[in-house]
């Protein structure tokens, strides 16, 4: 009603962070009042904001730029999971923090090229959350044979591990000059008997031994260990 509205505006004058907090996220708080509140620098009052579909959208991008810098892991990571979060600060955030890197994975806005590059150590995690998160359609063939030609060792393994690369890219990879590259296919189990059998008479120890853990690997491969 329009006297909730109003009361809304009033509380969100209000001195208490928490009151404030709870009118950014009310359903019933005008957008004319949500912009005002755009003005707080507390992530708890610019979170809720972001989640309220009454702010407007350049409000709500707005926001996401500001608590794109701030010092909580939680509030960045808020910032790289959000879809409308803009494609240059979601390239920062990539270059910085682990936690951040991570959430860019669960963004099902965020280039699949940026999301591939940024499969790491832990890389079974980093996979699922790909997987779960996002239209797989947007790892494209093209984009991954584009990425396995990539100059840093660390990309092609990554495709080279990730799950909806072909086999011919698989094939290419699995011969690549870097022992670390061969090595993740070698983990890949969707990698074909044919690739395991190559890698398993594998000059590098590293490469073996990760066909051995691969549980797609066949007897006929394991024998060859």
């Amino acid at each position: 009603t329009n006297t909730a509205t109003d009361s809304l505006a009033t509380l969100a004058l209000d001195k208490s962070l928490e009151i404030r907090s709870w009118v950014a996220s009310n359903l019933n708080t005008s957008a004319e009042t949500l912009t005002t509140l755009s003005r707080a620098k507390r992530p708890e009052v610019a979170m809720p904001m972001i989640t309220n579909p009454k702010t407007p959208k350049d409000v709500r991008v707005k926001l996401l730029i500001k608590l794109s810098s701030d010092k909580d892991d939680y509030v960045r990571d808020f910032v790289a999971k959000n879809p409308e979060t803009p494609d240059n600060i979601l390239q920062i955030l990539g270059s910085s923090e682990i936690p951040s890197r991570l959430a860019i994975l669960e963004n099902p806005n965020a280039s699949a090229e940026q999301q591939l590059s940024l499969i790491n150590h832990e890389t079974e995690l980093c996979i699922d959350k790909i997987i779960q998160n996002n239209n797989t359609a947007k790892y494209s063939n093209q984009l991954l044979k584009k990425l396995a030609t990539e100059k840093s060792a660390a990309i092609r393994g990554n495709i080279g591990i990730f799950p909806l690369t072909s086999v011919e890219l698989l094939t290419k990879l699995s011969k690549d000059k870097e022992d670390t590259v061969r090595q993740k296919v070698a983990c890949n189990t969707n990698a074909p008997e044919k690739i395991l059998l190559n890698l398993s008479k594998d000059k590098s120890m590293f490469v073996r031994s990760n066909v051995a853990g691969n549980s797609s690997a066949t007897e006929n491969v394991l024998e060859l260990l």
